[in-house]
C-alpha cells in the first residue's frame, strides 16, 4: 500500500504540473472552418495559406513539418506574386474561459537566403475579441531553423471566446519572392510557469514630421515591463549594425535630427536582459517634408529612376501635375527619360499629342520651392532639344505659388527648341 500511495502522489503531481491547453493544431489538414482572405483580391494559390504537401522552396525547402508525426504537416504562404499582398487565415472560435492567463505558442520558419532585404515578408499574429483584432506578435527576421514563439496576451481583455489571425505581408518581388513563411504546432494555453516575456512590440507608427523631429508611438502589448527601443535611419539601413536608437517611454519615442526631403525607416525591438532581444518589428517607412531650396539650385535629373507616360518618376521633392480634359491620359505627359540626355544618363521628356481632340490638356513638372524668385535677380538655365526635327519644340516656363497650385501658374516665357540637338536655353 505504501508503494501504491507514493505512486499515486507522483501521478497526481505530474498531472497537476501540465499546462492547460484549450486548442492544439498540428495540421494533418487546414481546418475547413478557418477562413482565408487577402488584400490583393487574388484567387491565386500564392495569395492563400496552403498545407505543406505543396513544398515550400528556396531557404524553406524541406521544412514541411515541425511536429514529426506521420501524416502531420504545417501551413505556409508562398513568397511568389501577387505583390503587394497581405495573406490572412483566421481560426474558428476558441474558448479561453478556463484560462487565468491565456497565452499562445507556435513554431515558425522564415529564412530568406537569396537577398539581403531587411524589410522582406512579415508574419503578424492578432487576437480577435469579437469586435477588434489586437496585434500580439510580429516577426520579420530570418533564421535557418524552426523557432518557438510564446506570446502572453493576458493583458488583453478577452471574452470567453476568441479567434486568432495569422497574416503574411508580402511587399514586392525582390524582397518577397524567396521568402516563404511556415507555421506549425499552434497552441492556446495557460501561460507556462517560468515564462520569459521577450516578445516583439506589436505596432509602430510615426507622426507628422515638424522641424526635423517626429514622435514614434509603439504598441507594447503585454511587454510593458521590458525596455523597448526605436531604431531609425535613412531607408535601407541595417538596424542590427547602424541607425539611431532611442528608448520608448510611455509608449512613445522622439526621433530627432531628421534631414528634410528624405525617406526613413524605423524599427522597434524589446530588450529583456543584457543579451536577450525580441524579434525586431518593422520597418515602417516615413518621409520628411521638402525644404525650400536656395540658389544656385542645380538638378541634372540623373539620380531619378526612368519613368513612363503614366509614371513620371521625377526627382525627390519635385511635383507633377496632369490636367486631362480628354479621354486619353497619354495625350500629354512628362517623365524621366533615360535614352536621350545632355549629361550622364537622364533627361525630362515632355510630350503633347498633335491630335486636335486633345487640345487643352496640360502637364507640368514643378521644382521644389525656391527662395527669392520674386527678387528679380534670378535666371534659369537649361539644355533642351526637340524629340525630332519636325516637332514644334515648345516649352512654357512659369512660376506658381509656394504650394505649387497649377491654377496659380504665371507664365514667364515660352522657349522654342531649334533642332534635335541639345542647345543651351536661358530665361531671365
Amino acid at each position: 500500500m505504501k508503494k501504491l500511495y507514493l505512486l499515486l502522489v507522483a501521478l497526481l503531481y505530474s498531472i497537476g504540473s501540465l499546462t492547460a491547453q484549450v486548442m492544439t493544431q498540428t495540421f494533418s489538414s487546414i481546418p475547413s472552418t478557418w477562413t482565408q482572405s487577402n488584400t490583393c483580391n487574388s484567387t491565386s494559390t500564392n495569395a492563400s495559406w496552403k498545407l505543406t504537401t505543396s513544398n515550400p522552396g528556396y531557404g524553406a525547402s524541406g521544412y514541411t513539418d515541425h511536429t514529426g508525426g506521420t501524416g502531420s504537416y504545417a501551413m505556409w504562404v508562398d513568397g511568389s506574386s501577387p505583390y503587394p499582398c497581405d495573406v490572412s487565415i483566421t481560426t474558428d472560435s476558441i474558448d479561453v474561459s478556463t484560462l487565468t492567463s491565456p497565452s499562445l505558442e507556435f513554431y515558425w520558419f522564415k529564412n530568406n537566403t537569396s537577398t539581403s532585404y531587411f524589410d522582406n515578408n512579415t508574419l503578424t499574429v492578432e487576437v480577435f475579441d469579437g469586435q477588434t483584432y489586437h496585434p500580439v506578435w510580429s516577426g520579420s527576421t530570418d533564421s535557418a531553423g524552426w523557432r518557438k514563439v510564446q506570446v502572453d496576451f493576458s493583458c488583453i481583455s478577452t471574452p470567453n471566446d476568441i479567434a486568432l489571425r495569422f497574416t503574411v505581408s508580402k511587399f514586392n518581388g525582390s524582397a518577397s519572392f524567396y521568402n516563404d513563411i511556415i507555421v506549425d504546432d499552434i497552441k492556446v494555453q495557460e501561460l507556462p510557469s517560468g515564462f520569459s516575456n521577450c516578445a516583439a512590440p506589436t505596432g509602430i507608427a510615426v507622426g507628422t514630421v515638424t522641424g526635423g523631429a517626429a514622435t514614434a508611438t509603439v504598441s507594447l502589448g503585454c511587454n510593458s515591463s521590458a525596455t523597448t527601443t526605436v531604431i531609425y535611419g535613412l531607408a535601407g539601413f541595417n538596424p542590427s549594425t547602424s541607425g539611431t536608437s532611442v528608448t520608448v517611454s510611455n509608449g512613445a519615442a522622439s526621433l530627432t535630427s531628421l534631414a528634410s526631403s528624405s525617406t526613413y525607416d524605423a524599427y522597434a525591438v524589446t530588450s529583456c536582459g543584457t543579451s536577450t532581444y525580441s524579434d525586431t518589428l518593422g520597418p515602417i517607412t516615413f518621409l520628411t517634408p521638402c525644404a525650400q531650396v536656395t540658389t544656385p539650385y542645380t538638378e541634372n535629373l540623373d539620380a531619378a529612376s526612368s519613368g513612363g507616360s503614366t509614371s513620371p518618376s521625377l526627382p525627390i521633392c519635385w511635383e507633377y501635375y496632369q490636367g486631362v480634359s480628354n479621354a486619353s491620359i497619354y495625350s500629354t505627359y512628362h517623365y524621366i527619360y533615360s535614352f536621350i540626355s545632355n549629361s550622364s544618363s537622364n533627361s525630362l521628356r515632355t510630350y503633347r499629342s498633335s491630335t486636335a481632340s486633345y487640345s487643352g490638356d496640360t502637364a507640368m513638372s514643378l521644382t521644389p520651392e525656391i527662395q527669392g524668385l520674386d527678387s528679380a535677380t534670378k535666371m534659369l538655365e537649361f539644355y533642351g532639344r526637340k524629340g525630332y526635327s519636325s516637332y514644334p519644340g515648345e516649352v512654357i516656363i512659369g512660376v506658381t505659388n509656394a504650394a505649387g497650385d497649377a491654377s496659380s501658374l504665371t507664365i514667364v516665357d515660352t522657349v522654342y527648341m531649334n533642332s534635335d540637338a541639345f542647345e543651351k536655353c536661358t530665361v531671365y
